[in-house]
Order: structure tokens, then C-alpha cells, then sequence
């Protein structure tokens, strides 16, 4: 009875396990997505960068935060409240997420960036 009832599922175990024998998993596709991230500090830089609007007006944009896993909304802030100025998150033509300030606050935004996130060497802040 338990052969009648019970050895069809035997049968297609071994099948199956015959079958899934010969598969290998293949976790390359996973390092090498690993390995082009690239890691804090190692490439990753922020950059700094004066643009002219107007005449008298300049934004400053900073970009590459997001590298050394800073939230950039409350970086904006920080930027916004410690500055008395407008302050946003965007995203540029290349789909990358950097902070635009309003007015000329360049230096005191390196200044900022080096006192308030540690995990930020000073070698890594560019400014253009």
C-alpha cells in the first residue's frame, strides 16, 4: 500500500534531483554589481561648485554626499537653516541627486561639510 501510494513521489524526487544535478549557481552577476559600487572613500568625492545665475546671483552645488551615505534632504536643511538661504535636493541631467544653495556661501559650506559629517575625509571635498 505504501508503495502504491507513496512511490510515485520517490520516483519524481530522484528525477528531479537527477535533473538539478548538473545546475550550478552562478553569484557572479552579484560581485561584480559589488564591486562597481564604489566604496566610501576609496573614489567617492563631493563636489563643490559655484554657478552664476544673473548678474549678482550664484547658486552653489553640491554633489557626491550620497557616496558616504548621507541623507541629502536633511543636509539641504542643515544648509538652509545654518545659512539663512533656499536650499533643495535635485536631480542633475545625469539622473544624479545633489544639493542646490542659493547665494554665495561656497567656503562655509566646505567648512560645514568637514565639521559636521566625519565620515567625509578632508581629502574627498573638492571645490570648482
Amino acid at each position: 500500500m505504501y508503495a502504491r501510494l507513496y512511490g510515485a513521489e520517490e520516483e519524481a524526487t530522484t528525477e528531479l534531483q537527477e535533473k538539478t544535478a548538473d545546475l550550478k549557481i552562478d553569484n557572479s552577476e552579484k560581485a561584480d554589481k559589488a564591486k562597481e559600487q564604489p566604496q566610501p572613500g576609496a573614489e567617492a568625492r563631493v563636489t563643490i561648485k559655484r554657478i552664476e545665475r544673473t548678474k549678482r546671483k550664484c547658486v552653489i552645488v553640491v554633489a557626491g554626499m550620497e557616496a558616504f551615505d548621507v541623507d541629502l534632504k536633511k543636509a539641504a536643511k542643515l544648509f538652509a537653516t545654518k545659512f539663512a538661504c533656499g536650499s533643495s535636493v535635485t536631480k542633475n541631467a545625469a539622473g544624479v541627486e545633489e544639493i542646490v544653495v542659493q547665494g554665495d556661501v561656497q567656503d562655509d559650506i566646505y567648512e560645514l561639510i568637514l565639521k559636521t559629517y566625519k565620515a567625509i575625509p578632508d581629502e574627498s571635498v573638492v571645490m570648482d
